[in-house]
C-alpha cells in the first residue's frame, strides 16, 4: 500500500514537472532559425525518437556533434525536454541532438533505459549519411539524471562485465568532451524528502525498485549503476566539465561528492560554478535566455571549442 501511494507521488511529481515545462514547450515555438528534424530510433516502438537540431540553411558537414542526455529525475522528460538548451548550442553551427528513454514512472528500468540509450545512440552515429558530421569530435551533455545516465553509458560502453550486465554491446564513437551539468551521479545517494527521515527512507525503497526492478537481477544492477560503483570503467583521457551553482538545491551536494571522486581517481576536469544564488538546479537549460544562463553556456561553448 506505502509503495502504491508513493508511485501515485513520483507520477505527480512527473506531472508538475511538464506543466512547469510548458512555457519552454511555448517557446521552442518561436524558433525561426534552427531546423529541428525527428526520426524514430526504435522499430518497436514508435514513441521513442530523436530530435536532431542544426542551423537553418547551413550545411552540417563536418559539423561537430554534441549528444544531449535529458534530465528528469528519471521519473519525466522527453527529446523535447531540453529543446531551448539544444536550440541554443545549435546557434553555434553545432549538431545537436537530444532523444527520448523510457521512463521508471512507466514500469521501465534502469536497464530499459540504458539499452535505450544504446540503441538510440547507435542511430545517432548512423546518421552520419544524412548529415556528414564530425566523427571524431563528439561531445556528450547530460544534465541532472542525464548526467548520470551519461556516465553509466561511458562506463558500460568500456566494461564487457558490464555490457553483459545491461545486455548491450559496445558500440564504436570517438568522444571528444563530456559535459555534466548538475549532475545526480549517485542515484542511491539522492535525497528525495529531506526533511521527513521515514517517508525519506520509504520512498527510496520504492524508488529503487522502480529503478532496479524486483527480481533475481537488482541487486547486480544496483550494485553497477551509481558512480562510486563504476567510476573504474570511466576513460580518465576524457575532456570533463563539471558544472554547478550556489542555487542548486537539489544535486550541489552530489557536484561536491563528485569532483572529489574524479580528483581521487586522478581525472582531470574543468569546474564552473555560478555563484549566484537564483542558479537554481539545470537553470542555464530550462532558461538559456536568462544572463546567467548565456555566461554559463558560453563557457560550454568556449570548453567544446577549445577541446577540438
Amino acid at each position: 500500500m506505502i509503495n502504491f501511494i508513493l508511485k501515485k507521488i513520483f507520477k505527480n511529481v512527473s506531472k508538475k514537472m511538464l506543466i512547469d515545462d510548458l512555457d519552454s514547450i511555448n517557446k521552442q515555438k518561436e524558433n525561426k532559425i534552427i531546423d529541428v528534424n525527428t526520426f524514430n530510433f526504435d522499430e518497436n516502438d514508435k514513441n521513442y525518437n530523436v530530435n536532431f537540431y542544426h542551423l537553418k540553411n547551413h550545411s552540417t558537414i563536418n559539423n561537430n556533434l554534441i549528444i544531449d542526455f535529458h534530465g528528469g529525475a528519471w521519473i519525466y522528460g522527453d527529446k523535447d525536454t531540453n529543446g531551448l538548451f539544444c536550440m541554443e548550442l545549435a546557434k553555434y553551427n553545432y549538431l545537436i541532438t537530444s532523444f527520448t528513454y523510457p521512463l521508471i514512472i512507466n514500469n521501465f528500468t534502469l536497464i530499459d533505459i540504458m539499452r535505450s540509450t544504446f540503441k538510440a545512440i547507435n542511430f545517432i552515429l548512423n546518421m552520419y549519411n544524412r548529415y556528414h558530421f564530425n566523427k571524431n569530435n563528439i561531445t556528450l551533455i547530460g544534465d541532472s539524471a542525464g548526467g548520470h545516465l551519461l556516465l553509466l553509458f561511458l562506463a558500460i560502453n568500456n566494461s564487457k562485465e558490464l555490457q553483459s550486465i545491461y545486455n548491450v554491446n559496445h558500440i564504436d564513437i570517438n568522444i571528444n568532451s563530456v559535459i555534466l551539468n548538475h549532475a545526480a551521479p549517485f542515484l542511491l545517494d539522492l535525497i528525495l524528502l529531506k526533511k521527513h527521515k521515514i517517508i525519506n527512507i520509504l520512498a527510496k525503497r520504492t524508488f529503487n525498485i522502480m529503478m532496479f526492478g524486483d527480481n533475481k537481477k537488482r541487486n547486480i544492477i544496483r550494485n553497477n549503476s551509481s558512480l562510486n560503483q563504476i567510476i573504474k570503467y570511466i576513460d580518465k583521457n576524457l575532456k570533463y566539465l563539471i558544472i554547478t551553482s550556489d542555487g542548486d538545491k537539489v544535486c550541489k551536494e552530489q557536484t561536491t561528492i563528485m569532483t572529489s571522486l574524479f580528483k581521487k581517481e586522478n581525472i582531470d576536469f574543468d569546474f564552473y560554478i555560478e555563484k549566484n544564488d537564483a542558479s537554481y538546479h539545470v537553470y542555464n537549460v530550462l532558461e538559456p535566455y536568462l544572463e546567467i544562463s548565456k555566461k554559463c553556456n558560453d563557457y560550454i561553448i568556449n570548453f567544446i571549442n577549445s577541446n577540438n
